[in-house]
């Protein structure tokens, strides 16, 4: 017994002493966030969060799985989104330089380690879609959009790492008489380190001794990360996952990010112009503070999460699914296109 905990342990632990250890370093490595007109917070902040929750899932994975080609190359090539996060929160990098590396490390995952959108399922009721010589482009979009909707969500305290916690979850409720002790014990590293990032994040006395902040490295760490795993188990037959089905588990981040791009189109202004106009800050508009909107966005997360899940467990047809999903979208874009009417019901 006291075996099958200890890596999980042994991820609780890594993860506090990599963040506690990399806090005083990261004014030497310039990696800290100072307040300015799209950021509130008060004080530099450091942002080594994400850098500690990789190093924490690489090194355990490393340690306590035996090694499949498809873990090895998400978490490699998570890496790699890491390092570009890291470089985009000292240097601050172009939007359509980040998105390009961003399709190619999709390219990479389909290319290389066989990981890509090879059907959409039965979603329109007309028979199983398969992408042919669409899939690896697709699968760049996917990892992409995903990367960039986790990215997007990192805007409150707590927000996109307790996102990312309801997607792993659903993963692992999901699956979980599917998955072998390897991706079992991976999906959970991934949760745990979010667990502990958390700590540091709402900054809980006396366990954390500062604020800490993920980064762009550690939201593009776990949003590619999720959409590589969501493609893998989706993919692949024996895990009796429909491609519809894990939309559920990520749903929040897409809405959160379609709606505020195509707000933003609207208004003559680039999808990726910087601005506060996420889920997020309109619930706060609305008159909540920051942890009463992580509680009600995280609530409506699970909530679709646990729909999701319900899905695969009864096995409804896929286009039943994506059919509902889609409509959830619609009622949460009209929403959000009327925030401004939203409010006044509630002054």
């Amino acid at each position: 017994m006291s075996e099958s905990i200890f890596p999980y342990s042994f991820s609780l632990v890594l993860t506090y002493v990599l963040t506690r250890l990399l806090i005083p370093v990261a004014p030497k490595l310039g990696l800290m966030d100072v307040p300015c007109q799209r950021k509130k917070h008060t004080g530099a902040i450091p942002l080594v969060g994400g850098l500690a929750i990789y190093a924490s899932v690489f090194i355990c994975t490393m340690l306590f799985t035996k090694l499949q080609i498809e873990l090895l190359s998400i978490i490699t090539l998570g890496g790699i989104l890491t390092t570009l996060g890291t470089l985009d929160d000292k240097y601050g990098l172009s939007p359509n330089l980040r998105l390009a590396l961003q399709f190619c490390a999709g390219g990479l995952l389909s290319y290389g380690a066989g990981i890509e959108l090879q059907t959409l399922g039965n979603a329109i009721g007309l028979g199983m879609i398969q992408t042919g010589f669409l899939a690896i482009p697709l699968t760049a979009i996917g990892i992409a959009a995903l990367a960039n909707a986790y990215n997007m969500t990192d805007g409150i305290d707590g927000l996109a790492a307790s996102l990312g916690i309801v997607a792993f979850v659903s993963l692992i409720i999901s699956l979980h008489d599917k998955l072998n002790p390897s991706e079992l014990k991976v999906l959970s590293f991934y949760t745990l380190s979010l667990c502990i990032y958390l700590i540091f994040n709402f900054a809980i006395k006396p366990l954390a001794p500062s604020k800490v902040f993920m980064g762009d490295a550690g939201s593009m760490f776990i949003g590619f990360s999720i959409g590589a795993f969501c493609i893998y188990f989706s993919q692949k037959s024996e895990y009796e996952l429909a491609p519809t089905t894990v939309l559920w588990f990520v749903a929040v981040p897409l809405y959160d990010m379609v709606a505020t791009m195509i707000r933003r189109m609207r208004k003559g202004q680039s999808p990726f112009y910087p601005d506060r106009t996420h889920l997020h800050h309109l619930l706060m508009h609305l008159g909540l503070n920051g942890k009463q909107a992580l509680a009600a966005i995280v609530t409506f997360a699970a909530t679709l999460g646990g729909i999701g899940a319900l899905i695969d467990s009864y096995k409804i047809e896929s286009y039943y699914s994506f059919a509902a999903f889609v409509g959830v979208f619609i009622v949460y874009l009209q929403v959000i296109l009327h925030a401004w009417k939203v409010k006044k019901l509630f002054e």
